[in-house]
């Protein structure tokens, strides 16, 4: 059976992350052209643009759908309402480069990795309800001099590149991978590293863990998915895709009682500087699918011509 394609198109310039809400009627994309699109899944068209007026590398959504956060490059984290598109605040992390923004579990609070020049990266976390009612008082007043200040700062290792943060469990740690293939995990009730692993030999482009926080994968240069035991950093599996891979997703089907699919699907591919000089046949830049638990390449899925940066799965698989 051959599985059939469909293309939806929203931007020009390279799409740097897709992302579904929690109930799957919802598919948000942002991308370099500063703009993020949302999907309607069912219908399969485009049914909203938010403009950013910013290169966009990273937003989330929280799980009533009602708030879309998007990393403005060179400005902060922008908030907007999903249902008219208004743009309820937007807060400045005073750093050269807003790279990540992640919301917490509960959504009641987000992490923004900030790359400073001359200076190490930093995660700042802020209160969402904070940042909100900010937002209306900046509406109502145009007060911009006092800006929603971050509940805590958390410092990347000197000489370290962060590239990808997750929040663990009850929000009561922090997960987050460097440029040197460093893994880290940070208590944030004890305000401390709590462990770190050498995770890989090269940089790591992100980090993926399964609703449940049961797995952890880590994307690395190297050619390798790993899957690692999030308590004890013990590594699990790895997978090959030989190309550099730049995101994971698991099938949210591992845990279903009927038809259960261990499945992991792994992309990246070459930076596309290098492209030109190799060509789409051997940048590496189909997806892979592998099961998990005999770690046996399924198949691949074809098609891209460019390096693929971020992939995800519907929420029912």
């Amino acid at each position: 059976m051959s599985m059939q394609p469909i293309y939806l198109t929203g931007h020009f310039r390279p799409v740097r992350k897709v992302q579904f809400n929690y109930d799957g009627d919802l598919l948000f994309t942002c991308s370099d052209d500063q703009t993020v699109c949302m999907y309607n899944t069912y219908l399969l068209e485009r049914i909203g643009i938010f403009q950013i007026n910013d290169s966009c590398k990273s937003i989330d959504v929280t799980k009533d759908s009602k708030y879309l956060l998007a990393a403005a490059t060179t400005v902060g984290v922008k908030i907007y309402d999903t249902s008219n598109g208004d743009q309820l605040a937007e807060v400045p992390v005073n750093s050269m480069i807003t790279k990540i923004v992640e919301l917490s579990y509960s959504d009641k609070q987000f992490a923004v990795v900030t790359e400073n020049k001359n200076s190490d990266d930093i995660i700042k976390i802020y209160n969402l309800k904070d940042c909100l009612q900010w937002g209306v008082k900046q509406g109502r007043d145009g007060d911009k001099k006092e800006f929603p200040e971050p509940v805590h700062e958390i410092r990347a290792p000197r000489d370290h590149v962060i590239n990808s943060v997750k929040w663990g469990p009850l929000d009561k740690c922090l997960y987050y991978v460097t440029d040197k293939g460093r893994l880290v995990k940070y208590n944030l009730e004890e305000k401390r590293v709590e462990q770190t692993k050498e995770a890989h030999k090269n940089e790591i482009f992100s980090i993926e863990l399964t609703k449940d926080f049961t797995m952890l994968f880590t994307c690395s240069r190297d050619g390798f998915c790993k899957l690692l035991n999030p308590e004890t950093f013990e590594e699990v599996r790895r997978f090959n895709h030989t190309f550099p891979v730049r995101d994971a997703a698991v099938n949210p089907l591992y845990e279903a009682d009927e038809n259960q699919k261990f499945h992991v699907l792994v992309c990246g591919g070459q930076d596309a500087k290098d492209v030109t000089t190799t060509g789409a046949q051997k940048g590496g830049f189909e997806m892979k699918l592998f099961n998990i638990i005999h770690n046996e390449m399924l198949g691949t899925i074809k098609g891209h011509f460019g390096t693929v940066h971020s992939v995800a799965f519907h929420p029912d698989g």
